[in-house]
């Protein structure tokens, strides 16, 4: 998306009328470059009402994010932990952008409107669509090495609870061990990726998508049930959601840092999806039958085979419910 085109929607999402010479005289170009401008965007999913005498405006209204009230949204101890936040248009990946950012020393945060290669587990790709949904991603360091951090991606998922409880989203769970559900379909998802040493300091980048009003079109593309907030929970501001996610997800780094998984297994139990569930484990080799029953102290799965607990860890195996494929 071009400059142009992201400065004409911030125009145009107050939901009026605006003409093409008011945006022409707003963003200082023609009234040619605005025409092609708004038709550009049509490639973004962003349809626009043209009526002669009054402009422009946008067929479906949407909430722009704003890097002030997100941070608005949060409380004044997360947002000093915070050392920036940057908002883009439009962007490959919020992980991937980060993950390119030399070190700043200090916490740092980006969302964008649109990923043109969004990424879930084990590369696949995330559905990103513009204006839509949430993608953020959050960079922290920790000093101890890889080896403190089994069972961070169960202890994001408890962030992500918080913040959905908190917005009055009942009835969520997580499928071990990045997936967040409401009533048996997929809501959103987290990946995480680290950089840096197996004993000393390390970078993580923490990504979570969530989707928040998916077009149906796009929804279309996804292969396994979905729902979305706007279906949930009508009339969510996602510059809200922004906040109270960033919120509670540096909150949980916080306490993950000072006592590990150990204090969200409680949590953990009260919106564990896979428990108590016959599941099908795919592992490279083979495929193992059993029960979900929670997670192990390091944040592998514990399944019940033939009467006998055995534990996986999330880079070795996919998890499937007996009677399902996706």
């Amino acid at each position: 998306m071009t400059p142009l085109q992201y400065t004409l929607l911030q125009l145009l999402a107050d939901g009026r009328f605006h003409s093409g010479e008011q945006m022409a005289c707003h963003a200082g170009v023609t009234r040619a470059a605005v025409w092609k401008a708004l038709q550009g965007l049509r490639a973004y999913g962003i349809d626009m009402h043209a009526v002669s005498g009054r402009g422009y405006s946008l067929v479906n209204g949407f909430e722009l994010l704003d890097t002030n009230a997100i941070v608005g949204a949060m409380s004044s101890a997360t947002r000093s932990a915070l050392h920036s936040l940057t908002l883009l248009p439009t962007v490959d990946s919020t992980n991937a952008w980060l993950m390119r950012q030399g070190e700043e020393g200090g916490t740092t945060a980006c969302v964008a409107e649109h990923q043109t290669a969004g990424r879930g587990r084990r590369g696949r790709r995330w559905c990103s669509p513009f204006g839509s949904n949430l993608y953020l991603s959050l960079r922290c360091r920790f000093d101890e090495g890889m080896g403190r951090l089994a069972g961070l991606s169960l202890a994001v998922a408890i962030a992500v609870v918080r913040t959905l409880h908190e917005m009055d989203v009942k009835g969520v769970g997580v499928k071990w061990p990045n997936d967040i559900y409401w009533q048996e379909r997929k809501l959103g998802g987290i990946l995480l990726e680290i950089a840096g040493e197996s004993a000393g300091p390390c970078s993580v980048v923490v990504g979570i998508g969530l989707n928040v009003a998916m077009p149906r079109m796009e929804g279309e593309m996804i292969d396994q049930p979905w729902t979305d907030l706007a279906s949930i929970r009508p009339g969510l501001s996602r510059n809200q959601l922004a906040g109270r996610m960033l919120h509670h997800l540096l909150e949980v780094m916080a306490e993950f840092k000072c006592h590990g998984l150990a204090l969200f297994e409680q949590e953990w139990r009260e919106v564990d999806w896979l428990y108590g569930k016959p599941l099908r484990l795919l592992q490279p080799d083979g495929e193992v039958n059993g029960i979900g029953r929670g997670i192990a102290p390091d944040g592998s799965l514990l399944v019940e085979v033939s009467g006998k607990l055995q534990r996986h860890t999330f880079g070795e195996v996919s998890v499937r419910l007996q009677d399902a494929s996706a």
